[in-house]
This record gives structure tokens, C-alpha cells and sequence, in this order.
């Protein structure tokens, strides 16, 4: 099911990513506010994570992340429940 279509919507953003490098991961929201993303510990080193992003930001693609501490969703814009674990750990 869609985020939006569970008790999660409200705790989401949509954002661009804007800057991706292994030090800075900053994006844009849909109001043109400029946040940094949370990077998970175990992805700083994963070259296909970094290039996973770079390509999202390429292709100007709107990904979600929390609202609260704005983290990178783990499962994109799709959920398997309710109850789920939002963020990228």
C-alpha cells in the first residue's frame, strides 16, 4: 500500500535531493525549504547506496523522508503495513 494511505502519511515530507556527496546529503521539500538528510551509519560506506542517490537526484525524482530528524524512508513511497519501521537504519 501507499504511504499516504496509512497513519504515516502525516510523518512524511517529499523531497529532491539536491547535493549528494559522502559528506553532505542535503535536499529540497515541496515548500523550497532546504533540509539535510540523515545519512545511516551502514550506508556511509556503500558505494551503490551513493550511487543510487546520485541517480535519484540525476533524474530529479521526489523521494520521502521523515519529518522528524529527516531520515531516507527504507521502503520508498510503498509499505507493507501499518506498524512498519519508516526510517533507514
Amino acid at each position: 500500500m501507499l504511504i499516504d494511505d496509512t497513519k504515516h502519511a502525516d510523518d512524511i515530507i517529499s523531497v529532491r535531493l539536491v547535493t549528494v556527496n559522502k559528506t553532505e546529503l542535503t535536499a529540497i521539500t515541496e515548500d523550497q525549504q532546504l533540509v539535510t538528510v540523515t545519512i545511516p551509519k551502514k550506508s556511509k560506506q556503500d558505494h551503490l547506496f551513493w550511487q543510487t542517490l546520485k541517480d535519484i537526484a540525476k533524474n530529479e525524482i521526489w523521494v520521502p523522508i521523515t519529518k522528524i530528524g529527516h531520515a531516507l524512508v527504507n521502503s520508498g513511497w510503498m509499505i507493507d503495513n501499518d506498524d512498519a519501521n519508516l526510517a533507514l537504519n
